[in-house]
Formats: C-alpha cells, sequence, structure tokens
C-alpha cells in the first residue's frame, strides 16, 4: 500500500467501511465508494451514475458554488435549513452520513428537477 493515498480514495475507503458496518448493501456501499473516490474527476464523475453524478455536482456546487444561479430560491432556503437542523440536532459527521445514505439530499435534488444541473 503506498504511503500517501489520495484524499478522494481515502475518504471513500472510510466511507464504504461506515456502510457496510451499518448495514448498508455491498452494492450501495461500492456507489457510495465510487462516488467520493470520484468527486473530483469531472471528466469521469459526469459520466457514471446518478448518485456519482449528484456527488461531483453538488460539491462543485457545495464547494465553488458553481450552477448556483440555477437553484430557485425556495430550494435553497430549504436546503439551508436542512443542513442547520442536521448541525444543530447531531454535529458528527455520522448524522450527515447517515442522512446522505438515507438519501435525504438526493431525494430533495430530484423533487426540485436538480437533474437540469
Amino acid at each position: 500500500m503506498p504511503a500517501e493515498i489520495a484524499f478522494e480514495v481515502d475518504g471513500a475507503d472510510a466511507a464504504r467501511e461506515f456502510c457496510l458496518k451499518h448495514q448498508v448493501a455491498p452494492e450501495r456501499a461500492e456507489r457510495v465508494w465510487e462516488a467520493i473516490a470520484l468527486h473530483t474527476s469531472a471528466g469521469i464523475a459526469s459520466r457514471m451514475a446518478a448518485e456519482i453524478v449528484l456527488v461531483h455536482l453538488g460539491v462543485a456546487l457545495d464547494f465553488l458554488g458553481l450552477g448556483l444561479d440555477q437553484v430557485p430560491p425556495q430550494v435553497l432556503e430549504e436546503i439551508l435549513a436542512i443542513e442547520s437542523s442536521i448541525r444543530s440536532e447531531n454535529s458528527s459527521i455520522k448524522s450527515l452520513i447517515c442522512r446522505a445514505i438515507e438519501g435525504s439530499f438526493i431525494n430533495l435534488l430530484f423533487l426540485y428537477n436538480a437533474q437540469k444541473f
């Protein structure tokens, strides 16, 4: 094993381990691994499964603000309210990961037609 692992792969390994530890189906855990490992790979992530594309676009939106002008104001308010409630009810990363795995963010994006991004 190399001394230095890219942060994307290191994070993907940790996420997959977390998923498996919490009884997420192995196929879904593998999809989580792919989404995290590829989230900074624009030319690759954008050609993968919907969950991988959403993670990639979500990171671009969150970190760089790319596409923020396409998010309706009421949707942005709801997303920020959800994030705020997650932080206030339990600031641990575990809570955020569990909610993401449950699909609440992905469902919210699909609900508001975010696939237009």
